[in-house]
């Protein structure tokens, strides 16, 4: 690779950057403006309860299959538990994916911390 190979190379790794940068920027401050329009400064006590809901909800699927490792497969309970679970697990899953984007958007600036 020539030196003019490897500047122009240099330059245009740059901008990439310079670009990616910018747009991350606005990205920021789009989605702080989004979520400030509806989402208060978040406190340490509200965002425990919250981890307190998904900690419920995963207790709740796993009590499910450890009632359902003590049936047998063919027992009636076993397939009340497994009708069960299908619920259970949406709960669970979808309260952490919640927990998730709330502590990203934390962690991105997006919310304010308030002092509880």
């Amino acid at each position: 690779m020539t030196d003019y190979d490897y500047d122009q190379e240099e330059a245009s790794l740059r901008r990439q950057r310079h670009f990616l940068d910018d747009v991350e920027r606005e990205i920021r401050r789009v989605n702080r403006e989004a979520i400030h329009a509806v989402v208060p400064p978040l406190g340490r006590l509200r965002f425990l309860d919250l981890a307190r809901i998904v900690a419920r909800r995963r207790v709740d699927y796993l009590r499910l299959a450890l009632e359902l490792s003590e049936c047998a497969p063919d027992d009636a309970r076993s397939q009340a538990l497994l009708d069960q679970m299908p619920t259970a697990r949406k709960n669970y899953f979808e309260s952490r994916e919640a927990f998730a984007a709330l502590e990203r958007a934390i962690e991105r600036g997006y919310i304010d911390v308030a002092r509880d």
